[in-house]
């Protein structure tokens, strides 16, 4: 249940919702820069987040793969 508070992003007002996934966007895309320029291997979901429709695509794919089936169980664990 306790996890739920740290994926409740999608769940708050748009304004807040947007900011947040903004930063987490931002945090990404740093890291990625990073690590490329590391020499590093970079996960492929922390590419192309400076244009909006990459970050479109990460929250999508973040909702479907992570928090739907998340609060699916959630319902069932605390009805």
């Amino acid at each position: 249940i306790l996890h739920s508070a740290d994926l409740a992003n999608q769940c708050l007002p748009w304004g807040i919702c947007n900011l947040w996934a903004d930063r987490v966007c931002d945090e990404f895309q740093a890291q990625a820069e990073k690590e490329e320029k590391m020499g590093l291997p970079t996960a492929p979901f922390m590419k192309g987040l400076e244009k909006p429709t990459g970050r479109a695509k990460l929250q999508v794919s973040f909702i479907d793969a992570i928090l739907n089936p998340w609060w699916d169980i959630m319902r069932d664990v605390v009805p």
